[in-house]
């Protein structure tokens, strides 16, 4: 992981990493861990390098009037889980379940 950090910062490409202490990949939203609160910073940090205007929930309404497209400029017919660009502004839908125990 050093190692693509380095790359990456090379290229001028903004990186940001975090090691949670007894924590391995993949430990869902760190409730209740040392983690707790990781998705809000890598929220911010995408919304830093991605200029995104708004997060919404993935049951944000739209006008009829809206134009969306993806990033790739895909026309969409409604926001969809990514990165969506509504009439010009990025807008970022976030969507993940959280199971109950």
């Amino acid at each position: 992981m050093q190692s693509r950090l380095e790359s990456l910062s090379a290229l001028g490409i903004p990186t940001e990493f975090h090691s949670y202490n007894g924590l391995p990949h993949g430990f869902g939203l760190g409730t209740g861990t040392v983690a707790e609160g990781w998705l809000q910073d890598a929220v911010h940090f995408w919304q830093q390098q991605s200029g995104t205007t708004a997060i919404r929930s993935a049951k944000t309404n739209t006008k009829p009037s809206d134009t969306i497209y993806s990033l790739n400029g895909t026309r969409r017919n409604s926001l969809q889980p990514g990165v969506n660009i509504v009439d010009g502004r990025k807008v970022v839908i976030l969507k993940y379940s959280a199971k109950r125990q």
